[in-house]
Order: structure tokens, then sequence, then C-alpha cells
């Protein structure tokens, strides 16, 4: 239980310092921009690792609701798509 408690703390601690890291970049720069949209994954893969389907779910859930625009209808602010 004690080993959880530890991979929750990682995944809250990840995905925010990936937000953080998403909003400090430059508006110009799409590279960045999509490198970090990319890690997001990260924190998502490790809870579905550590908590099955509930903890992907979960933290589904956390990501998109620090990254407001995405809920809106699947709005990419990529280019490109």
């Amino acid at each position: 239980m004690q080993r959880k408690k530890y991979f929750i703390i990682i995944i809250v601690a990840v995905t925010l310092l990936i937000t953080y890291l998403h909003y400090s970049s430059t508006q110009g720069d799409h590279t960045l921009h999509n490198i970090y949209t990319e890690l997001h994954y990260i924190p998502f893969l490790l809870g579905a690792l550590v908590f099955g389907l509930k903890g992907a779910i979960l933290t589904f859930i956390f990501i998109k609701f620090l990254i407001p625009h995405s809920l809106c209808c699947g709005v990419s602010l990529n280019p490109l798509f």
C-alpha cells in the first residue's frame, strides 16, 4: 500500500511538471508544444500500469482538467491537424 502512495505522488508531480512546462513554452514554438503534449502520455501510462483501468481513467481526468482547452470537443491547437 505504501508503494502505491509513492506512485500517486510521482504521477501527480510529473503531470504538474509537464503541464507547467507546457504552459510556460512560447506560443510560437510549436515543436515544444507538441513534445509537451506527447509527454502527458507518461503519467497516463504509469497510472494505467500501476492501478489498472481505474488509474488510467483517473489520470486521464486529472490531465484533462489541467489543460482545459483540450476539453472542448477535442480541439487541437496543432496547426497540422
